[in-house]
C-alpha cells in the first residue's frame, strides 16, 4: 500500500471546492496506481486564518506529515501556490517523488518552471526566458499564447531564483 500526500492550492477556495478537487485527485490517483493507496490526511479542518491560525504553523504540520509518504501528488495549478512549491522542494529534496496529472489525466513524474522571486511580488515562473548581466536584467514572460510580457529589474530586486 503506497501512502500519498495530497499538495493543492487552497487560497480563495471553499472548503468544498477544496475537498471536491481532493477527492477527484485521490480517486484518478487510485486508479493509476492500480494499487490501494493510504491516503495521510493533510487537510486541517481547523485551518482559517480569518480566525488568527498562522499558515506557516499549519505548513510546518503539513511537512510533518509529507515526511512520512510514500510518495507526493500535486493539484492542478500547484506552481502558483507557495505552499505547494515549499512542499514539492521539500519533497524532491528528500527523495519523496512528486507526481502531478498532465492535460490528459495522467500521472507523470511534477516537474517545474524555474522561478524568480522578486521584492514585493509573487514569484514569477520563468516559461520563457531570464537574462541577468552587469547591466540589465529582465524575465520575458511566456504562455501558449504571447511572450511578449516582460519584466526588468536589477539584481538588487532578486530576493530568490529557484532553478
Amino acid at each position: 500500500m503506497k501512502k500519498i500526500f495530497i499538495s493543492q492550492p487552497m487560497n480563495g477556495k471553499s472548503k468544498e471546492e477544496i475537498l471536491a478537487a481532493r477527492n477527484n485527485m485521490i480517486a484518478k490517483a487510485s486508479e493509476k496506481l492500480g494499487d490501494e493507496v493510504e491516503v495521510i490526511d493533510s487537510y486541517f479542518k481547523d485551518y482559517d486564518p480569518k480566525n488568527g491560525c498562522i499558515p506557516l504553523k499549519y505548513l510546518s504540520k503539513a511537512l510533518e506529515l509529507l515526511a512520512d509518504a510514500d510518495m507526493l501528488i500535486l493539484g492542478d495549478n500547484w506552481e502558483a501556490a507557495r505552499g505547494c512549491r515549499i512542499e514539492f522542494i521539500s519533497a524532491i529534496s528528500y527523495d519523496i517523488p512528486a507526481y502531478q496529472f498532465d492535460s490528459k489525466g495522467e500521472l507523470v513524474t511534477a516537474r517545474h518552471n524555474p522561478m524568480v522571486k522578486l521584492k514585493d511580488k509573487e514569484p514569477i515562473c520563468l516559461i520563457a526566458d531570464l537574462h541577468m548581466s552587469p547591466d540589465e536584467c529582465y524575465i520575458i514572460h511566456g504562455s501558449h499564447k504571447s511572450c511578449d510580457d516582460v519584466t526588468r529589474f536589477t539584481e538588487d530586486d532578486v530576493e530568490f531564483i529557484i532553478m
